[in-house]
This record gives structure tokens, C-alpha cells and sequence, in this order.
């Protein structure tokens, strides 16, 4: 639900309400993760929340865990790709693209 708020305060031109919904969407999915580790489900939103708030390197260690629980989940690749494009990391980009090709490949 808080996910939910910060969306909706994002439309209506609230950040100090994105920023309140987005630390209680982290610590719900915290919660959650606790409970059932590496649902995808939970790890991706908990993850893009960090990105939101701008805290990429917790949002990457997220997806890089996934990765490393499971590398046929073709999603985090992706994620990560736009992550690291988006920290102008061209290197790493180009890297996670050629470990998805090589998951990918019977």
C-alpha cells in the first residue's frame, strides 16, 4: 500500500510524502523478506523503492543477490542494465548484457 502513496504522491507533487511512503514501502518489504527470503515479488519493488530515493548501490545489491539466488529470473537483468545506465556505468551495463546472452544460451 505505501508503494501505492508514493505513487499517488508523486502525481499530486508531494516528495517529502514520496519519501515518507517510499521508507515505508522498504521496511514493509524488509519485513517480508524476513519472512519468505528471494520472492521476487518483493526483492524487485523493495529494490526499485531504492532507486527512487536515489540509493542505488542498496538497490543493486538487491538485484545482484536475486541474480545470484537465481540467474535464469531474465528480469533483473534488465533491471540492472537500467541501473547501471542510469549511474552512467557503460562498462557494467555492457557486461550484464553479455551475462544475460550467456544465461540465455542453451
Amino acid at each position: 500500500m505505501a508503494t501505492l502513496e508514493a505513487q499517488y504522491a508523486s502525481r499530486r507533487g508531494v516528495p517529502d510524502q514520496v519519501k515518507e511512503h517510499l521508507a515505508a514501502s522498504i521496511e514493509e518489504f524488509r519485513k517480508a523478506d524476513e519472512i519468505k527470503p528471494f520472492q521476487t515479488d518483493i526483492l524487485v519493488p523493495l529494490a526499485r523503492s531504492f532507486v527512487s530515493l536515489n540509493q542505488l548501490g542498496d538497490a543493486e545489491k538487491i538485484y545482484l543477490a536475486l541474480l545470484d539466488h537465481d540467474k535464469n529470473f531474465v528480469p533483473v537483468y534488465g533491471e540492472l542494465y537500467n541501473l547501471y545506465v542510469r549511474e552512467r556505468r557503460a562498462g557494467d551495463a555492457e557486461s550484464i548484457s553479455q551475462a544475460r546472452i550467456r544465461e540465455q544460451s542453451p
